[in-house]
């Protein structure tokens, strides 16, 4: 934290500066923020991180010390722990915390009996650098004597592509910069690489980069600015597929990896709304599609007869199941399943058709562990909750058993039996039924206590219940933690996504009061002692929240918020905009300007008394850009007619979107967030405490 710290908040300028949609003069007296150039700006961001500073350090510094020692003592407790390696031919390949050391050291050892290991990639390293590191990729090429990996050291997301020979220890630098992803094709001498356009960060370009000769070759274009593109090859190893999509469409294109000379052809061409994915297997292409339902389903077909009239059905789930991913096998596929928030993974043999439930969790999640061997019997995969940390289970999928290969140690004197974990179902106005998913603990005493309330709700992503050893300093000292499954993320499959987002993008804040309403009239916390959460997309949601019903949240904390969403869905110049037209609605259609209008937290701050608000964000983030948080807290501020304090901490030097990149660094950032929630608990319990005094 800065150390010239202020008890005066910054007093931004206002200029005469105003915005015209549709025919609507908007002013945007704080425009002047979006140059990053001008001096001017840097020294206001600076005043707001100074001022946020003051009242972090004055009112938490205690709190955070001791929060950060509850948070760290999992990562120092233990000594240096390593991965569960990977097996390739020749090597293991694993990684190795050091407590005290920021990131992890990737590592292999030879697998015959001398096990004479080496240290491929020590990320420590670029400390010398940057306090901020970032590595994308990381792949071992075919016969294991160089590999790949991209390098971040500002948090702007523009990856610079390096190639490390491990034979002789020479790193090079390729010279490539806006990495959006890279593999190794067949050959051990050439790569696929993604590249990004420079300003919307677009995942636009798939070209083969040849390492020894340093020469680009291009090998697919996507010219649709609403269509980005991922590169991968089948499990298998036979072919290289590009994948382009938007969040409705996708298309697939294929090369033979026995000749990746050979223009790319296409699976099956693009038809708006009909997404779909592909593996292969044995001549047939494994595609789940959402042909027949939202939910997908998988199918397979012949490689050379691509048409859907040839598809054959593999697995179809039910009506209210989505199939979510899989990952092919010589003798199986594994299918992961979520069927109103309870989590499934399935496993077909595909040589007598017969199918296994291998793990099944109802608050909670599952993901793939590290399967590299296509010709396995034995699959990895992860599961955690709320009261189950990080667990790394094996199903041998042959004798249809299960072990537990490792286990993250609960932090000392965490004990999972004093909490209760609940899921409630609340019925929305329209008559949705939408989840929550509550931790407390069992003897909480305190009738309506505080409950910190985390909201996202976009781009069908999900709002995962995942084991957080920093939520139970929280939680022991009488706040609940809720996560609100609203529409618009991806909790219950796609349909709960499109319900929620462009025109629709309202059900999700309405979600939100009425989740809130439920609380309250049940119990669970009371109006003005709800501390509201949410990062990134879930700004707009937590903006839109305050500007409705300011009086019903005890605090609100916010990094990286999406906020100012009408300026920035105007212009298309910025990272992700096109792209999002299909999330947030394109501001050009009028209907579409009607709802971001309606929605925006920036447009619509009003004067009332708004609760404390506290808003992390970084100057370098490419994703929400600096000037949205800056902006919002600059008006909200003149706007507030309370004294409570809106505060924004702005990291000057290198983050990106999440935050630090040094896993203490991010710690210590919690901690003192956390420091302040509790705080502002405190404020509320000391008043109510007074007027009840007075009273008497």
């Amino acid at each position: 934290m800065s150390r010239n710290l202020t008890s005066d908040p910054p007093i931004c300028l206002e200029t005469e500066f105003f915005r015209v949609h549709h025919g609507e003069r908007f002013p945007d007296e704080y425009s002047w923020l979006e140059d990053r150039t001008n001096r001017a700006v840097l020294k206001h961001l600076h005043a707001e991180t100074e001022y946020a500073d003051y009242h972090l350090q004055r009112q938490t510094e205690a709190m955070a010390a001791v929060l950060y020692r509850e948070f760290s003592v999992s990562q120092t407790s233990l000594g240096a722990t390593n991965s569960v390696p990977q097996v390739r031919a020749k090597y293991e390949y694993f990684s190795r915390s050091i407590p005290g050391k920021q990131y992890p050291v990737q590592c292999r050892r030879t697998r015959d009996e001398s096990k004479c290991e080496e240290i491929i990639l020590d990320i420590n390293a670029f400390e010398s650098q940057s306090n901020y590191v970032n590595i994308r990729g990381y792949v071992i090429n075919p016969n294991e004597t160089k590999v790949a990996y991209c390098v971040d050291l500002i948090g702007s997301r523009r990856y610079r592509l390096f190639v490390k020979d491990l034979n002789t220890g020479l790193t090079t630098d390729t010279g490539v910069v806006g990495v959006g992803g890279i593999e190794w094709m067949n050959r051990s001498d050439a790569l696929v690489v993604v590249l990004e356009e420079e300003n919307t960060k677009r995942r636009h370009k798939v070209v083969r980069y040849y390492v020894d000769e340093g020469r680009l070759e291009r090998l697919y274009e996507e010219t649709d600015p609403l269509f980005a593109v991922v590169a991968c090859t089948t499990r298998d190893g036979a072919y290289l597929l590009v994948t382009s999509e938007s969040t409705t469409t996708s298309e697939v294109w294929f090369i033979p990896n026995t000749d990746s000379t050979l223009a790319p052809r296409v699976i099956l061409p693009r038809v708006e709304g009909h997404r779909y994915h592909v593996e292969h297997h044995e001549g047939w292409f494994f595609i789940r599609s959402n042909k027949d339902r939202p939910g997908f389903d998988l199918f397979r077909c012949k490689v050379d007869r691509c048409h859907q009239n040839e598809w054959e059905v593999v697995f179809q789930g039910q009506e209210e199941t989505s199939v979510e991913s899989y990952e092919m096998f010589e003798d199986f596929v594994l299918v992961f399943l979520n069927t109103r928030l309870i989590r499934q993974l399935v496993a077909l043999s595909l040589r007598d058709g017969s199918k296994w439930n291998v793990a099944e969790v109802e608050i909670g999640a599952i993901f793939s562990g590290q399967n590299r061997t296509y010709s396995a019997s034995k699959y990895l995969y992860k599961v955690q909750s709320f009261l189950t940390p990080p667990t790394l289970l094996e199903a041998d999928l042959r004798n249809l058993t299960t072990r537990v290969v490792v286990r993250q140690d609960l932090a000392s004197g965490l004990d999972p039996d004093r909490y209760e974990v609940n899921r409630i179902w609340v019925r929305a106005r329209d008559g949705a039924e939408v989840p929550v998913s509550l931790l407390r603990t069992k003897d909480q005493r305190c009738d309506s206590p505080f409950l910190l309330l985390n909201v996202y709700g976009a781009y069908g992503a999900p709002n995962h219940i995942l084991f957080d050893r920093s939520r139970f300093s929280l939680v022991d000292r009488g706040v609940t933690v809720a996560i609100a499954h609203v529409r618009g993320g991806g909790d219950l499959g796609p349909d709960w996504h499109k319900a929620g987002r462009g025109r629709r993008k309202g059900n999700t804040v309405n979600d939100l009061f009425d989740i809130v309403e439920y609380l309250v009239d049940r119990g669970w916390t009371a109006s003005g002692k709800i501390l509201l959460y949410g990062a990134s997309a879930g700004g707009v949601i937590v903006g839109a929240a305050l500007n409705r019903c300011p009086g019903l949240f005890a605090a609100a904390y916010m990094n990286a918020p999406f906020v100012d969403v009408l300026n920035t869905m105007c212009d298309k110049t910025l990272p992700l905009t096109a792209r999002e037209y299909l999330e947030w609605g394109n501001p050009q259609d009028l209907e579409d300007y009607r709802v971001i209008r309606a929605l925006s937290p920036y447009e619509n701050i009003a004067p009332q008394v708004y609760p404390p608000v506290l808003i992390t964000a970084s100057l370098n983030d490419s994703q929400v850009m600096y000037w949205e948080a800056a902006k919002y807290a600059a008006r909200l501020r003149r706007h507030q007619m309370g004294d409570n304090p809106i505060l924004l901490f702005m990291r000057m030097d290198s983050a990106d979107h999440g935050g630090r990149s040094g896993k203490y660094d991010l710690l210590r950032e919690r901690a003192l967030i956390y420091a302040w929630l509790l705080r502002q608990c405190d404020i509320i319990t000391e008043r109510s405490q007074q007027i009840a005094a007075t009273s008497c």
